[in-house]
């Protein structure tokens, strides 16, 4: 869990920053905010202000291809994605696809740097994604972004107050072709057979009953395809078809100013669909979700409740004989606590959790983190705590390979960090044992054990600077320097060697230049070598990325407001690849509009 939290406000891209340190109970009152998340109009989905967070890195194949990130040399599957405080990671692979989540329509998402296993449960021994609604949004508004890839999105939003009832609709449609300009070998050419559209709604109601007491209904549906081009060496087109339900109802209660109870039920149903030449697996699950908790605030502020998930799935291939069909199920129940209490200059914050899988109850987890305020403008914190991520059905029940031995992936981390004046300086160490990895056995079927584990340290570095030159002309610049040293510190050949695709180095120089309504942001970025190979014999070269946009926003008489906006990613045609013989995209231009009312 990060304790060092750095706001980010922005309209036109320009940045106000509210600077606060420390452990901050969230909206869903469970968490300790880290860093809000910065994003912009222009924004694809939430990879794009993830991407630019400290330490994160993005990994794909590009276009249409899934989205991950990797943070702190942990992988994919170690990062919760909470709606409505579910974490929608696929029950299946234990990963969800970043690049589906439309940012426009969660606008107000948090990134919960650290571990976070004794907050929010598995799956976030790296941290968390909390998606969340921005309701301070006008009530009418519609946007329309192109880019020379052949890309398009449409999106708008609904909201309606009516007495005691708040109600508030979201669309976003894509229509991509991915259609993007690449190196090959001394030629340039153009990506195809990369279509990937997309439709996602959101509803939200809210029923206030009283000043204390509410009640919330919110639904989220995805339907979309896309085609999944090869890489430069192979040829054999995939496609994949998702539909996704996800429903919630809530129910909060304000007994007193000491004395807070939350409810929320939650179920969700998830269909992935994935086709190419001999192979049609389809996969489908479903999850409900229940979670209560209570507040009581006083000399000690307490927070305790419950949560009970329960979730089964289906997985076949229908053209695959050899392929045998599983039918996986798994009931989660947890009891936890988090107390905080203040003691002049010191904040202290003990979070403790209790799970069981089924019959097979879990040793429990604690997180403990301290801030000491010094003075005003400088604060030093500490935190330790243990973690956890429990395998997924393809680890426990893949049918030509599972291993339902596998035990829980565990790791301690310990994170110190010193915010003054803006600067912000973070240094951690984290030690995973147990940890899941699919290698071939004797008889060449791949299968996965608990046989790794890893030590990761480095730090983080953070400058947010601002400059107002005159009333209507301000600049802003913030810095980020991320060091990470990965290792596998497994007993065996590749001992000491690092993890793949994790960069050792990243640097970030970001500067917004304000005119009035007009604003320039700049974006510079240097990426470091990339091992991917266990024995680290090869490698993915570093790579320097600039990417600029200019935004205008026109305002009358505070009741209408449109806004325009012109990019350019990739300037300078930087050839680079994330995955090997996956192209990374040269220079692409986009200009998008949104009016609101």
């Amino acid at each position: 869990m990060g304790l060092i939290q750095c706001s980010l406000y922005a309209q036109n891209d320009s940045i106000d920053l509210i600077e606060t340190i420390g452990p901050e109970v969230s909206i869903e009152g469970v968490l300790s905010a880290s860093t809000i998340l910065l994003t912009k109009s222009s924004d694809n989905s939430v990879c794009d202000p993830l991407s630019q967070q400290i330490g994160i890195q993005i990994q794909t194949q590009g276009g249409p291809y899934l989205r991950t990130a990797l943070y702190r040399g942990q992988s994919a599957r170690h990062m919760a994605i909470l709606w409505e405080g579910v974490n929608i990671q696929n029950s299946f692979n234990g990963t969800y696809d970043l690049g589906l989540i439309p940012s426009i329509l969660f606008s107000n998402s948090k990134w919960f740097d650290g571990g976070q296993s004794a907050n929010v449960g598995t799956a976030a021994m790296s941290g968390a994604l909390m998606l969340a609604y921005d309701n301070s949004q006008p009530l009418i508004s519609a946007g329309l972004k192109f880019s020379d890839q052949g890309n398009r999105r449409i999106n708008f939003r609904v909201h309606q107050k009516s007495g005691r009832l708040f109600q508030t609709l979201q669309a976003s449609l894509l229509d991509n072709e991915n259609a993007f300009r690449y190196q090959s070998r001394d030629t340039i050419a153009r990506r195809r057979n990369s279509d990937h559209n997309q439709l996602d709604l959101t509803y939200r109601a809210s029923v206030q009953w009283s000043n204390s007491m509410s009640t919330n209904i919110n639904y989220w549906y995805q339907d979309l395809e896309r085609m999944l081009s090869p890489s430069t060496i192979a040829s054999n087109l995939a496609y994949q078809k998702d539909r996704n339900h996800r429903f919630s109802i809530g129910h909060d209660w304000q007994w007193s100013p000491k004395l807070y109870w939350s409810t929320k039920l939650a179920f969700m149903n998830e269909y992935i669909g994935y086709m190419q030449p001999g192979i049609e697996s389809l996969a489908e699950s479903n999850i409900v979700n229940f979670n209560s908790k209570l507040k009581i605030n006083g000399y000690v502020d307490h927070l305790i409740g419950v949560a009970i998930r329960y979730e089964n799935g289906e997985l076949v291939d229908t053209i695959n004989p050899s392929f045998k069909s599983f039918f996986p199920e798994r009931i989660t129940s947890a009891v936890y606590y988090k107390g905080t209490v203040k003691i002049d200059k010191t904040t202290i914050s003990l979070s403790l959790r209790q799970e069981s899988i089924d019959d097979d109850v879990q040793r429990p987890i604690g997180q403990l983190a301290l801030k000491f305020d010094q003075f005003d403008r400088l604060s030093y914190t500490l935190n330790l705590g243990r973690h956890y991520s429990y395998p997924g059905f393809n680890d426990l029940y893949w049918p030509t390979g599972g291993n339902p031995d596998l035990i829980t992936e565990k790791s301690w981390q310990i994170e110190g960090g010193i915010s003054i004046y803006g600067l912000i300086v973070k240094v951690y160490k984290i030690n995973t044992s147990d940890k899941i990895l699919w290698a071939p056995n004797e008889q060449a079927v791949w299968t996965p054990e608990n046989i790794s584990s890893t030590e990761s340290s480095g730090f983080e570095i953070k400058y947010n600077g601002k400059l107002n030159i005159r009333k209507n002309i301000g600049v802003t610049l913030i810095p980020m320097v991320n060091y990470n040293h990965t290792v596998n510190s497994t007993e065996g050949v590749n001992k000491g060697n690092e993890l793949l695709y994790n960069p050792k180095f990243k640097f970030r120089l970001r500067g917004v230049f304000q005119y009035k309504q007009i604003s320039l942001s700049i974006d510079r970025s240097y990426t470091g070598r990339r091992f991917q190979t266990l024995d680290n014999k090869d490698k993915l070269d570093p790579y320097n990325l600039l990417s600029a946009e200019l935004n205008y926003k026109w305002n009358k008489d505070q009741k209408y407001s449109a806004e325009i906006y012109l990019g350019a990613r990739n300037i300078f045609d930087e050839t680079f690849e994330l995955v090997s013989f996956f192209p990374q995209p040269l220079r692409t231009i986009y200009i998008g509009f949104i009016f609101s009312i």
